[in-house]
């Protein structure tokens, strides 16, 4: 008899045993899902400020969709460009400092290469052409 009462006992203490530690791993459950909850957010999915992303921050991810065409304008673009609408107000030459001394100046200066032109157009609606000068024909400087 006393072997019986004492099994049921064991039975009885491991039960509440059993329930215990289930109840303790149902906790423990909801406790994990939770942190995992936390880890999972950053300041993209949640209203985190960004700075509490630290230094591993998520890839930002492009909203554009592919697609089978090359960068740039595509062929058969017509492009376009700044064009010159009114005559100028002034043409300003930029002659180089040894043709300025040139004796032949005067014959030279109609055959000097220009090798580059600027347009600039004031606020105000003028414009003014800078003629770069960078070799003459006679003086070859």
């Amino acid at each position: 008899m006393f072997s019986r009462w004492l099994n049921k006992y064991i039975i009885s203490e491991q039960t509440a045993t059993i329930n215990k530690l289930t109840e303790t791993i149902q906790k423990q459950k909801i406790e994990i899902a939770e942190l995992k909850e936390k880890l999972n957010k950053n300041s993209k999915n949640s209203s985190k400020l960004p700075f509490s992303d630290g230094l591993s921050k998520p890839q930002p991810k492009s909203l554009r969709k592919y697609s089978d065409k090359k960068q740039g304008a595509q062929k058969g673009h017509k492009g376009s460009s700044f064009s010159i609408t009114q005559e100028p107000n002034d043409i300003i030459p930029h002659i180089p400092d040894a043709c300025k001394n040139c004796s032949s100046f005067s014959k030279c200066s109609k055959s000097c290469t220009v090798a580059e032109k600027r347009y600039e157009v004031d606020i105000v609606s003028t414009g003014t052409i800078h003629k770069m000068v960078t070799e003459c024909a006679l003086c070859l400087k």
